[in-house]
Order: structure tokens, then sequence, then C-alpha cells
């Protein structure tokens, strides 16, 4: 992309996120506003406001554009510092010349035709040279190599300290970094408390279906400030859209769903999915379906393993001093999936969140969760 073109998706993001706010049906508004003040205590700074538009302006910037998902897609004439002289005829008297200006700001971006649904997929640690280069020749049309050719690229950097799954998710779709979202790390000491507690602990909340909710457990999005890209599209549509947020982990799902979508992850201890009472007091007909079907049990026993022949990898050691024996895997493959059990329990179901066999489960649950 241009510089010049950057700048121009720069201006029409500006100009959608002020008319945007100022679209809101006022009852979204007011249900925001009594949602935030319900669910974090505090009022921010105006300079921290400030460099939170900042923020998610330069973060989402490519991604709006590319997805057009609210308002703006494509500007429909020159740029907006290009004069025209026209002339016109009179019916009567001589010809008379003026000079116009071509239309600037919002109304001179035409609507775009709106996705029915947009889907963003996080992949810890995924670099695009390890990866999307590398393993090029062996991906199929429909995948990657899809993406590539008909979807946009670009090489982003951490701007944050603290490389962490929590604090990258939680900028994702916040376009807010840690200084102003307030996710820093996985895991903090609780001066309030006296203790260690995961970065999305609430302890006004409870995991639905475990015995007892642990400090270290991801429970909500309590301790974040702001809003995710979900959040505003809810708002901006007058509450009509619909964000649904899935993970093995909760943090990956909490922290990119936002406050106000559906979201779900994965009960270490009963391998199904679950929520916490900030979402629902129960969960839905659509996922106690799905969790009765056992699919995490399925895989018990069976071997994880290389996808392709060995020679493949070669520069990737599979056996490095550096590697835990992390769950009980082994150090390499083929690793067996039991969790050194005889049948599926809470061992094996931790094993599950750590090995490939739990893409398919999220998956599996995307489609069943279909139109419903």
């Amino acid at each position: 992309m241009s510089t010049k073109s950057f700048v121009q998706v720069k201006a029409a993001l500006e100009a959608w996120w002020i008319s945007s706010r100022a679209r809101r049906p006022r009852v979204a508004r007011e249900a925001y506003s009594s949602y935030v003040s319900t669910h974090y205590s505090g009022q921010r700074s105006q300079r921290g406001a400030q460099r939170k538009t900042t923020g998610l302006l330069a973060v989402l910037a490519p991604v709006l554009a590319l997805t057009a998902g609210c308002d703006l897609a494509m500007q429909t004439g020159p740029g907006p510092a290009t004069p025209t002289t026209s002339t016109s005829a009179q019916t009567s008297g001589p010809a008379s010349t003026t000079a116009s200006a071509v239309p600037t700001g919002p109304s001179s971006f035409r609507p775009a035709k709106r996705p029915k649904i947009v889907v963003v997929i996080a992949i810890d640690q995924f670099r695009r040279v390890d990866y999307l280069v590398r393993f090029e020749p062996h991906f199929g049309d429909n995948g990657f190599k899809r993406l590539l050719k008909e979807g946009a690229t670009f090489t982003g950097h951490y701007g944050h300290y603290a490389t962490y799954t929590g604090p990258g998710h939680a900028l994702l779709l916040s376009g807010s970094y840690p200084y102003v979202n307030g996710i820093s790390t996985n895991k903090f000491y609780n001066t309030a408390s006296g203790r260690s507690e995961a970065m999305v602990f609430d302890d006004k909340a409870t995991i639905l279906g475990m015995k007892q909710t642990e400090a270290d457990m991801d429970v909500s999005p309590r301790n974040f400030y702001g809003s995710t890209l979900g959040d505003e599209l809810f708002l901006a549509q007058g509450q009509k859209s619909k964000t649904i947020a899935l993970a093995t982990k909760g943090r990956g799902a909490i922290l990119m769903g936002g406050r106000l979508a559906k979201t779900y992850w994965m009960n270490d201890d009963t391998g199904e999915m679950t929520t916490s009472t900030y979402y629902a007091k129960a969960l839905p007909a659509w996922v106690e379906t799905w969790n009765k079907k056992k699919l995490a049990d399925s895989y018990f026993g069976k071997t994880w393993d290389r996808l392709l022949p060995a020679t493949v990898y070669i520069g990737s050691d599979d056996d490095v001093a550096s590697e835990a024996n992390t769950k009980g895997f082994g150090k390499t493959f083929p690793h067996k999936m039991d969790g050194k059990l005889k049948e599926p329990g809470p061992a094996y179901y931790d094993c599950v969140l750590h090995d490939a066999f739990r893409e398919r489960l999220g998956v599996r649950l995307c489609q069943d969760r279909g139109g419903k």
C-alpha cells in the first residue's frame, strides 16, 4: 500500500470512527455506558482515551479498510486536494465558469457491501517466513494459498515488551497496548489480594461446570479496559451483529471477544466447552449438545506425529536441550495422547490443550454452531 493510499485509508477510518459514534442508537450507547460502569470502575483520563484512539487507528486501519465491515470502502473520486474547473451552460446570458472542489470527508466515500461474516484466526508463534514461506509448496489450494492469493498481507511488529499470549490477544482486536488496556502479561501479582492471579481472573464470576474457580483461571474481561472490534460492531449495528469467540484457552477467547461477545473455551477438567457467569448463567443448547458428544475423548490413546516426512523438517531439530518434557509428551515425535492415564481424565484433557488435535475440536465446534 502506498503512503498516499494509507493516508486516505486512515482519513476514511477516522471519519468513520467519529461518525459511527454519532450514528449509534441512543439505547445502545446508554446500554454500553451502563455496562462499562457496572463491569469496571475508574475513569480514563483524556490522555488515555487519546492514546487508545490513536492506537486503534494505527492497528485496525488495514483490517477495517479490507473488511469494510462498517461503512467505508473505496474513495469514489480523485484525492481531496485536486480542484477541478467546470463550465455550465445557461439558458440565457453569457456562459459562466465556476470552480468546484471535489467533495471531501465522509461524503466522498461510497458505502461498501458489508460482508455477512468476518473471521479472525490467531495462531500463536506463526511467523510468515517460518511457515507460510517455508511450507508453501505443501499447502492445498483452499487454505493458506488462497488467503495469500486473494487476501492482503502485511508484516507487523510488536509494540509492547512482554510478548505473552494475553497481551497479544488483547491488542489484536482492540488496537490498544498494555499501558491502555491493562493486560500486560498472562499473570500478575495482585497487591490487593496478596497473590498471583491470571490477568483475566475475576473473583466476581465463576466458571460453569467447575467445582471451584481458582485464581490462576481465565474467567472474564473485567480487567480489560476498552473495547474490541466486535464490541464496536455490535454497537454500530444497533446490537444486531453477533460476535462469537471460541478457543481452547480461556484468555484467547476472552480477550479477542471483548465484553459483548458470546465467549466459550475448553474446560480442561472435562474436555467440554464452557463459559463463566460473567457471560451467562447457563450454556446455550447448541454448546450442551456439542459437549454430550465428548469429542475430546475420541483422541484418547492416539498418536500425534509429524504430518510430512521427516526430511521436510530439515533444520528443525526434534530434540534440543532447551525443550521440556511438557505434559509428559516426551521431547520427540511421535507423542502418545493419554496423559499417562488409562482413560480420559483431567491430565489427558490438559494434554489436549497443548497438542494438534485441539484445533480439530475448535473447527468442529464452529461447524456445529452453524446458523444457530
